[in-house]
């Protein structure tokens, strides 16, 4: 019912009340109350309706403001899925572009692996302190700050060059030199234990340990890598911090 509809019935009532009023009053004795009351019964007739219609109107309201609040509810779990599957988007291009990088950095990375290793013993023997290596980077990438270290497992020694470095598919000559320091962490200690290290940088400020001449090596590239020994070492000998 529209609202002019509800303001006519309403006055109508409030009429007929005020009609039955007057009636019981200004009209003789005999007529006024027989009006008052059939004005009373129309006006409480259509009180009746007014109320109902007014009880069925509130009932429709409440409905219309549940079906409202379901609606704004379903809006808001479907805002909430859109998110989730933002966010599960974001996370799988994340996840792609750190793994392409990875694999552009392995492809241009340096690979380093000793032409032949000396017989440190054999060296030792004629009095020597000081070998000549030949070190080549078998790689697409050149290799920065390149440390060649060689151990003798039978002296307890370390030998080890200065750093130098090669580019992509070089070969450098170097000279690798026994050291009174005895600390030997750089070295893989597990089976099989091996007696070489070579570790260096690459153009993206990448750590790389080469062992037993494997073409895959140790890796540290930052947070989420492990600082095993060898990446501390390295961090000592260059006096400053691993990538971050």
């Amino acid at each position: 019912m529209p609202r002019r509809h509800l303001i006519t019935a309403a006055l109508f009532v409030i009429a007929a009340l005020a009609g039955s009023w007057w009636a019981a009053y200004a009209l003789p004795s005999d007529r006024g109350p027989t009006f008052a009351a059939a004005a009373t019964a129309v006006a409480t007739v259509v009180l009746a309706a007014l109320t109902g219609f007014l009880l069925q109107l509130n009932a429709d309201t409440v409905a219309e403001m549940r079906n409202a609040t379901a609606a704004t509810q379903r809006a808001t779990e479907a805002t909430q899925a859109a998110a989730l599957a933002t966010e599960r988007d974001a996370r799988a291009t994340e996840e792609s572009s750190r793994t392409l990088r990875e694999q552009i950095e392995r492809e241009w990375r340096p690979l380093l692996v000793l032409r032949d290793e000396p017989n440190l013993r054999a060296v030792q023997e004629f009095g020597d302190n000081q070998v000549n290596v030949q070190l080549v980077n078998l790689g697409r990438g050149p290799a920065v700050n390149v440390l060649v270290c060689l151990w003798n497992e039978a002296e307890d020694e370390v030998w080890r060059s200065g750093p130098v470095h090669v580019g992509a598919g070089g070969t450098t000559n170097l000279t690798v030199f026994r050291l009174e320091d005895k600390r030997n962490d750089m070295f893989d200690f597990n089976p099989p234990r091996s007696h070489q290290a070579i570790i260096c940088e690459d153009q993206s400020g990448g750590w790389h340990r080469f062992s037993r001449n494997d073409p895959v090596p140790d890796s540290y590239s930052g947070p989420g890598s492990p600082l095993d020994s060898w990446a501390a070492f390295y961090s000592v000998v260059l006096n400053r911090l691993p990538p971050r």
